[in-house]
Formats: structure tokens, sequence, C-alpha cells
């Protein structure tokens, strides 16, 4: 059964972009971050250690150390394995172009990766 995360731990609204971090050589990005960038709502199911992000009509799941990503009612296979990080997922940034395009969009812009590689803005 899908739990809603306590709003407590829901970030606060801030500037439009987030972080890319290394994890084995793969950039990745914290699963709330995203979820934040995308305005989406979270639901972790600890039983199956899965993240489900609900974001502008779309359902994303993201399953702890697998690389298979449910988009909807596609099933896409990243390169890398989706990790879990101090207790948050961190999802391979190769994801963000795979996204729907009306689900990468949010009410600032697009989702993209700076030039230098190391935060993904809303642009």
């Amino acid at each position: 059964q899908e739990q809603p995360l306590p709003s407590a731990t829901r970030p606060v609204a801030g500037p439009l972009s987030a972080a890319i971090k290394q994890i084995d050589g793969t950039p990745c990005v914290g699963a709330n971050e995203l979820a934040r960038l995308l305005d989406g709502a979270k639901y972790w199911r600890a039983d199956v250690r899965k993240l489900v992000i609900r974001a502008n009509g779309h359902r994303i799941t993201f399953t702890a150390d697998n690389p298979i990503v449910l988009l909807d009612d596609r099933t896409l296979r990243l390169s890398a394995p989706v990790r879990s990080l101090g207790g948050e997922l961190q999802v391979p940034i190769e994801f963000i172009p795979l996204l729907p395009r009306d689900s990468s969009e949010t009410s600032k812009g697009r989702l993209v990766v700076d030039a230098n590689g190391s935060r993904l803005r809303s642009t």
C-alpha cells in the first residue's frame, strides 16, 4: 500500500535547481529533489522498496538497486541502477530526457542539466 510521505519531509519552495551527485561514476539526482522540481507527490512503499512520484498526470516508479523504471505504462531500463544513499533514492540523470515532454516541464520551464553537469535546472 502506498503511503504519502509526511509534509515535514517535503522540501519547501526554493530555487528550481538540484545538485547532481556522482555515485560510482554515474551522475544522479536525489528523488526528493526530482519530485520537487516536477512539483510531484511522493509515495514510499517500504515493503518493496519502491518510490512512486506522481506529477503532471504521470506516475513514475523507482525501485532501490534496480535499473528498471516504470513510467506510466512504459518500462524503461537505465544503464545504472537507482541507488539508495543516506535514506534517499538517487536517480541516474539519464532518466531526465526520457520523461514525457509535459511532465519534464514545470511552471518555470523545462528540466535540463547545466553546462558543467553539476546541477539539474528548470530553464
